[in-house]
């Protein structure tokens, strides 16, 4: 009986020591956005810049890219990536230079990770534009006016607050019913006209709208 003990104890001793002890991850510390550049709501920025992205801690950059994004007016930016040594600091550089009157949002969602698995604590969102006005333009008068008799070859005309994107005018302005006609603007580009190009039928009404892609 004595034997039979000794022997088990043994074989215990030996299979504790067969297995090493196991380092386990204990850092579940999830890691933030330190800074970004441009900052948000910045304005007049370069339209060559790169996107320059600083966390807390090291992040798993191939997750971390594909939860990132930069989009504009027209969709999805494309571009190149890199990282500092450290595995800190993201950037991003545009295929092709920015617009110049879009305004450009950057994002990252919170299924990004650092290099131990921890979601970032938030997603980030920001704004920038490479261009200094901000200010959208607006409809200083317009003629004809609401409600009234015009002659079947009137010009529509429209006086805004600013020059306008005339390449934005043909999907920004709206008539019904359909009128064919052309557009033309002044030196200044702030006053647009368009003349039909046949007469319209007397006793029709006609409604023209200006949406927000203009």
């Amino acid at each position: 009986m004595k034997k039979s003990i000794l022997f088990g104890i043994s074989m215990m001793m030996l299979l504790v020591g067969a297995f090493p002890c196991c380092d386990f991850n204990s850092d579940f510390s999830q890691p933030e956005v330190v800074s970004i550049t441009p900052a948000d709501r910045s304005s007049g920025v370069d339209r060559d810049t790169a996107i320059v992205v600083l966390f807390s801690k090291t992040m798993d950059t191939v997750k971390t890219a594909n939860e990132f994004s930069l989009s504009g007016d027209n969709g999805t930016v494309e571009g190149f990536f890199t990282w500092s040594p450290d595995g800190k600091r993201l950037s991003f550089q545009p295929a092709k230079s920015l617009g110049g009157a879009a305004l450009y949002r950057v994002a990252i969602s919170a299924a990004a990770e650092d290099s131990n698995g921890n979601d970032l604590k938030k997603p980030h969102s920001s704004l920038f534009s490479v261009s200094t006005d901000l200010v959208p333009p607006a409809v200083v008068s317009y003629a004809p006016p609401n409600d009234t008799m015009v002659a079947p070859d009137a010009v529509i005309s429209i006086v805004f607050s600013e020059p306008v994107d005339l390449d934005s005018l043909y999907d920004g302005i709206a008539i019904s019913p359909p009128l064919q006609g052309r557009f033309s603007w002044d030196a200044t580009h702030g006053t647009i006209s368009f003349t039909p190009l046949y007469p319209m039928p007397y006793g029709s009404t006609y409604s023209v709208t200006l949406n927000t892609g203009i």
